[in-house]
């Protein structure tokens, strides 16, 4: 009877282990969700379930390759009204098959990161010791300026970006009227303007902002230009008293112009 009694103790034990993860998190907010575990987005309605790892080309730690490979995780979403979908989510954001964010279900979802980096060479890493970084956001808005947190918009604004701002852009009205380049032809592109809140801490004020461009697999080569024009009224919700803002590009060296509040 004894050793039935400890065979039964740690049976129970096991169960409590495999129990899956599950928490509450913010919307705009970056969070971490372990495999086969299961966030809820406080006020949201949406339940975000970390179903499986359907890939990972990943490089092993102290492989040399060109190419740093991808991880392609599912995520099961389930709300509150009833609707559902399975999506999938690769850290290569420019990957043709599987992007790195996606609108659906009314939110944006994006994948930031996975842990473990990498896998020791010569050894799998199990599904169990996945954690995926997450962010679920209201879908950005083209035409506009979209407002982040430092921490998120540093997050996206340092992935390359594959529409290019022509030499000249300037400000008309509340307006930044920017012309940009880019590769395609046979699909609709979606492009984006978004920076964070600078600190009011100085009478003029830099601001750098950035371009993410959506191409949706678009494998044409024609050179496309378009003259884009993005409202910066946003600007006056960061509470700023300064009279004006100085906007940069990341990663260009272009004049700044000048936003009057």
């Amino acid at each position: 009877m004894r050793k039935l009694a400890i065979i039964v103790v740690l049976a129970m034990g096991g169960c409590e282990l495999d129990d899956p993860w599950t928490g509450t998190v913010q919307l705009d907010t970056p969070f971490e969700l372990p495999y086969n575990g299961i966030a809820t987005v406080e006020g949201q309605g949406l339940e975000i379930t970390f179903s499986e790892v359907v890939s990972d080309s990943r490089p092993a730690y102290g492989e040399n390759h060109v190419s740093p490979g991808r991880v392609v995780v599912q995520l099961k979403l389930e709300t509150e009204a009833g609707g559902g979908t399975v999506v999938s989510l690769s850290t290569n954001w420019y990957d043709d098959n599987y992007p790195g964010t996606i609108d659906t279900l009314g939110f944006r979802l994006s994948l930031l990161g996975i842990e473990p980096r990498a896998a020791t060479k010569g050894k799998r890493i199990p599904s169990k010791d996945y954690v995926a970084q997450i962010e679920v956001m209201e879908p950005w808005r083209q035409g506009t300026l979209n407002l982040f947190d430092t921490d998120s918009y540093s997050s996206y604004s340092t992935r390359l970006i594959s529409a290019f701002p022509d030499d000249t852009m300037w400000v008309a009205g509340d307006s930044l009227v920017l012309p940009v380049q880019y590769m395609g032809g046979c699909k609709k592109h979606n492009i984006y303007l978004i920076g964070a809140c600078p600190p009011d801490s100085a009478s003029t004020i830099f601001m750098d902002i950035s371009l993410l461009h959506e191409s949706h697999g678009d494998s044409c080569e024609a050179a496309i230009s378009e003259t884009l024009k993005f409202d910066l009224a946003p600007l006056r919700t960061c509470g700023l008293a300064a009279d004006s803002v100085d906007l940069g590009f990341f990663h260009y060296d272009f004049p700044t112009v000048m936003f009057g509040l």
